[in-house]
């Protein structure tokens, strides 16, 4: 086993991966193969889409594998990339909240750039000004 792949008490390091989607099947056991062959165990749960979002709201998981089926037309679906799936659900909560609720992320976490450039691009006339980071990233 690898050193960096232990607890500190010494315990193999072991991630939950959940997901709602049982046709990533071949991906997931790419996913747990590469992670293995590092050291990391891997338990892989298809579960329903109910119980995956109360894990994705409540920020109660390991890791978490979704579709990104909007991700071409961010307007269409801006919410994964704001941190609400997956990555920053405490921090999306507490911006979308005006920190009524969630976690409130560093004052340099570069989710706050995403969500000034967000904010920037309601109230853009044109896509140049609506993407001023575009080449940043």
């Amino acid at each position: 086993m690898h050193a960096d792949s232990q607890n500190p008490d010494g315990r193999r390091l072991s991630l939950v991966l959940e997901t709602r989607w049982d046709i990533q099947g071949e991906l997931l056991e790419v996913v747990r193969t590469y992670w293995q062959n590092v050291g990391i165990e891997v338990l892989v749960r298809i579960i329903d889409r109910t119980l995956y979002q109360q894990h994705v709201d409540t920020a109660d998981f390991d890791l978490v594998l979704d579709m990104f089926d909007r991700s071409s037309v961010i307007t269409a679906g801006p919410l994964r990339f704001l941190g609400r799936y997956g990555f920053a659900p405490s921090y999306f909560n507490w911006w979308s909240t005006n920190g009524k609720a969630g976690e409130e992320p560093p004052k340099d976490h570069l989710i706050r750039e995403v969500w000034k450039a967000w904010e920037s691009a309601q109230t853009a006339h044109n896509l140049e000004e609506a993407m001023p980071m575009r080449s940043r990233w």
